[in-house]
């Protein structure tokens, strides 16, 4: 996917850390891997990851409650629920960071993604 799970896996590590979501970093890795899959403009540059992560952050609101299974051994792992809040708090501060890049808003939309990443995220990077 042009190089993009890795780093889009950090992102939302970083999302993780900065919000104590309750998923583990090798789920996290799983579901990435899963978004790319089916995700039409996956195999963009790095000017995309707005969208990526906006994206991808709707693809993980889908698999609360769901499952995934691990490679290799075919464990099924039960995602739950207890994130579910706060994926939903990240997909609204996304969309509207996504809708300030777009008008051209590009310090807005840096303040937007620190809601989520915090502040090791400059405000000009995504």
């Amino acid at each position: 996917y042009n190089g993009n799970v890795r780093p889009l896996c950090k992102i939302i590590k970083r999302w993780k850390h900065e919000c104590s979501v309750d998923l583990k970093s090798f789920i996290i890795e799983i579901l990435v891997a899963d978004f790319f899959r089916n995700y039409a403009w996956g195999n963009y540059d790095y000017y995309w990851y707005d969208f990526y992560v906006r994206d991808c952050l709707k693809f993980f609101k889908s698999r609360v409650n769901g499952w995934v299974a691990i490679p290799g051994t075919g464990e099924i792992v039960q995602l739950g629920d207890k994130w579910a809040s706060k994926v939903d708090t990240a997909i609204a501060i996304a969309e509207t960071a996504c809708n300030y890049e777009r008008d051209d808003l590009d310090i807005l939309a840096g303040m937007e993604w620190q809601k989520i990443f915090g502040p090791r995220i400059p405000i000009h990077v995504l």
